[in-house]
This record gives structure tokens, C-alpha cells and sequence, in this order.
């Protein structure tokens, strides 16, 4: 049978809304980085839920988020016995009886489970998206492109859902470039 850990990223949420996700994972082991700069007073009674020492500041669309992630898998692996880690955050409440995940994994072995979205190939989610991933935060560029987000949408949207992400698609269909930009010569190239 498939051993589930579950990683948790939380950082800022509510005591109680973090207490009832973990209560409904029990048993399962949940190994929680939580921001302690950003909700210090965070304390749970769940036998199931262990802290990963040492956490860092995290926030939305910061590489604090992914350091904070990487520290969790890496006190996981180090620390706990598991065949699947699943990363979560505090609002991801299970739908289905977790019994069901387990029968899904143990039918459907994998090195990686991962919904994704390719930036490159998805021209809306990369509208969505460009301006926290391509610039740094609060730098002219991400202003700029939140601009230009803000504009392509500034007709009404639409929200859609894909893999997991909210992503607004703008009513308007003349958004977006309708040709591939030709390539520019380089003088002396």
C-alpha cells in the first residue's frame, strides 16, 4: 500500500483553518513549512503534523515560496518514511476519502505526479502569469507587464480553470498577436 506524506506551505492562514485541514488528513503525516515572520503564533495539537525546523520568510510569487518548498521535501526525505509526498497548501481540503488516493496510487505508479501549464504554448496563461514570473517583484518590468495584463482584461474576462490555476481569459479576441513577430537581423550576423 502507498505511504502518503503530505507537505504543507503555509504562511499567514488562520490557526483554525490550518488545524482543520490536518485533522481531516489523520492519520496521514503532514509535514508543514510554516512562516513563522508572517503568523508566529501558529500552534496545532495534531499528532500527525511536525514543523520542518529552521523555516523561511515565503510569500505569493517570491523565491521565498520555493526555498521554503525546497527546505519541506528536503526535511521530509531526511526525516520521514513515505513513497509519495504530496504538496499542499491550507486551503487544499480533500474532496474525496483519502482511501481513494491511496487505490488511485497504488493502480497508478509514477515517478512524479504534476499538473502544469506551459507558459510558451498558453498564450493566456502566460498573460496572466508573466508579470510575477519573468520579473522581479515591485521592478518597472512587473509593473509594466501587470499593466499590460490589466489592459488585455480591462474588457471583462472570463475566469477559466486550468490544471489547478485560475486564469482570466479577456472577452475581447483581439487581445492577442495573431502572427508569429518575424525574427530580427542582427547587423553583421
Amino acid at each position: 500500500m502507498t505511504q502518503i506524506a503530505f507537505g504543507l506551505m503555509s504562511a499567514g492562514y488562520r490557526e483554525d483553518t490550518i488545524s482543520q485541514l490536518v485533522h481531516a488528513l489523520h492519520p496521514m503525516t503532514v509535514i508543514a513549512h510554516h512562516d513563522l515572520h508572517r503568523f508566529p503564533a501558529l500552534r496545532l495539537d495534531a499528532p500527525n503534523t511536525y514543523f520542518v525546523p529552521d523555516p523561511c520568510r515565503t510569500g505569493w510569487g517570491t523565491w521565498g515560496l520555493v526555498e521554503g518548498g525546497l527546505r519541506l521535501i528536503e526535511h521530509a526525505l531526511d526525516t520521514f518514511e513515505f513513497d509519495v509526498l504530496v504538496m499542499i497548501s491550507p486551503t487544499c481540503l480533500p474532496i474525496r476519502p483519502l482511501d481513494e488516493l491511496v487505490e488511485y496510487l497504488d493502480g497508478h505508479p509514477a515517478d512524479a505526479y504534476i499538473d502544469l501549464v506551459m507558459l510558451d504554448e498558453d498564450p493566456e496563461a502566460l498573460a496572466e502569469f508573466a508579470y510575477r514570473v519573468f520579473f522581479p517583484a515591485g521592478s518597472v518590468g512587473q509593473r509594466l507587464m501587470l499593466k499590460a495584463r490589466n489592459f488585455a482584461i480591462s474588457g471583462g474576462h472570463e475566469r477559466i480553470d486550468r490544471q489547478g490555476l485560475s486564469i482570466a481569459r479577456p472577452l475581447r479576441r483581439d487581445w492577442r498577436w495573431q502572427s508569429t513577430p518575424a525574427p530580427i537581423a542582427m547587423p553583421g550576423m
